[in-house]
C-alpha cells in the first residue's frame, strides 16, 4: 500500500470504504432508533439513543458525499496491475481498529491518545509535535470530563 498517495482512494479501495461507512451507519442508525423507542430508568431529554442516531446520520451522509464526489479512477502501478490505495477513510479505519486493539491493553487515555494522534496525522496535521500534543490534550480531557466530572465509567 503507498501511503504517499494524497488523493482519493482507487476505484474499489473508495467503494470498499464508502459502503463500509454507510452500513456502519446505517447500523448505528437503526440501533439509536431502536433506543429512543425505548423506555428508560432514567429521563435523558437526548437519551443514549438520540445521540447515536445523531452522529449514524451525520457519518452516513458524509460517507455518501465521500463516495458521490471521488473519482473512481483506478491507480495503476509500474506494472500495470491495479494497486489499492487507502484514502483518509481507510486509514482513519485502520487507526481505529488498531485504538480498539490497544485500549484493553494500554487503557483508554493512553489508547484514545495514540489514536487522536494518527488520527491528527491523517488529517492533515503536519508537525507531529503539534499531533502529539493536541492528542495528549484530548484524551485527557476525555478522561477528566467523561470519568471524573460524569462519573461514566470508562474502559
Amino acid at each position: 500500500m503507498s501511503w504517499s498517495h494524497k488523493g482519493a482512494s482507487s476505484g474499489m479501495g473508495l467503494l470498499i470504504e464508502s459502503l463500509f461507512l454507510i452500513g456502519l451507519s446505517a447500523l448505528g442508525l437503526w440501533e439509536g432508533m431502536r433506543l429512543l423507542k425505548q423506555e428508560h430508568l432514567l429521563a435523558d431529554p437526548i437519551g443514549p439513543g438520540g445521540f447515536l442516531a445523531f452522529t449514524s446520520a451525520v457519518l452516513f451522509i458524509s460517507a455518501v458525499v465521500y463516495l458521490s464526489r471521488s473519482r473512481f479512477k483506478p491507480r495503476m502501478r509500474k506494472n500495470g496491475w491495479a494497486f489499492p490505495r487507502f484514502g483518509p477513510a481507510g486509514r482513519l479505519l485502520g487507526a481505529l481498529g488498531l485504538y480498539a486493539a490497544t485500549v484493553p491493553i494500554l487503557g483508554y487515555a493512553a489508547g484514545s491518545g495514540l489514536f487522536f494522534i494518527l488520527a491528527f496525522r491523517i488529517s492533515g496535521v503536519k508537525l507531529w509535535g503539534k499531533s502529539i500534543l493536541l492528542g495528549i490534550v484530548i484524551a485527557l480531557a476525555f478522561e477528566i470530563f467523561f470519568s471524573r466530572f460524569a462519573k461514566i465509567p470508562l474502559p
